[in-house]
């Protein structure tokens, strides 16, 4: 007998759920560490592939107006007043879902848990009318990036490339957002300085620094070669006294 696409998914949904029941009780039962991290690996990897699957049917179901159905608005509305969520979640799925299905590679890459729900955010944060040309240009690259590097090499990876593929670019809000900077006196007066600056003006100052410690070094050799006894400044006291002298000026 022919199954309608209805019976089709209502089928492959009561299976996951059934899935989903039996993996739940896997965990409560004695297992290895080893055993526990395998379960974990496959559980996250899992997921990822099913944020994908939701992003797309999101995407799907809100260009065919599923949300006329029960008189609602907005597709958001729809599904948080049927499955009790918030609206704000589908409103989420639904902008990375239109977002992803722009750029090809990244959705396959997504649907296959290559690139996870996470990495997706991180891109689409990236593209902007300066930027979408080289970014879907640069899909492959990207995907090797988040294939083979860690979390924080990944998002390394993508800051350096929105520099050099939009250098004149708004600066990031968030980024900006996140400079901090603080001094403190030890007890032995001493003073302790930490900055931190968001990508373009960081890149600025170490640059500065840097330059100021390079000229430190060579009036250094210049006096170690007259004077036998002088002992030439560590590179970090040449950092320590340039950037002092940077702000002093």
């Amino acid at each position: 007998m022919f199954e309608s696409g209805s019976e089709l998914t209502s089928d492959a949904v009561a299976s996951l759920r059934a899935a989903i029941d039996e993996v739940a009780g896997l965990w409560t039962l004695t297992m290895t560490p080893d055993e526990l991290h395998g379960l974990l690996v496959d559980l996250v990897a899992a997921r990822t592939s099913l944020d994908a699957v939701v992003c797309g049917v999101t995407t799907a179901a809100d260009r065919a107006g599923v949300q006329t159905v029960i008189g609602q608005r907005s597709l958001p509305a729809s599904i948080g007043a049927t499955a009790n969520v918030d609206p704000a979640t589908v409103a989420r799925d639904r902008q990375l879902g239109r977002w992803v299905d722009d750029y090809p590679e990244f959705r396959d890459a997504f649907a296959a848990g290559v690139l996870s729900r996470r990495h997706i955010e991180v891109l689409s944060r990236v593209d902007n009318p300066r930027t979408s040309a080289a970014l879907f240009d640069a899909q492959d690259y990207l995907i090797a990036a988040a294939r083979d590097c860690t979390w924080r090499q990944f998002k390394q990876a993508v800051r350096y490339w929105e520099l050099a593929a939009d250098p004149d670019g708004t600066e990031p809000e968030a980024q900006r957002q996140k400079r901090r900077g603080s001094i403190l006196t030890l007890a032995d007066g001493t003073v302790k300085q930490t900055t931190y600056h968001e990508p373009i003006t960081g890149a600025a100052v170490k640059n500065a620094v840097e330059t100021r410690a390079k000229q430190y070094w060579a009036e250094d050799q210049r006096r170690a070669g007259h004077d036998p006894e002088f002992t030439p400044r560590t590179h970090a006291q040449r950092i320590a006294d340039a950037s002092a002298q940077l702000q002093i000026d």
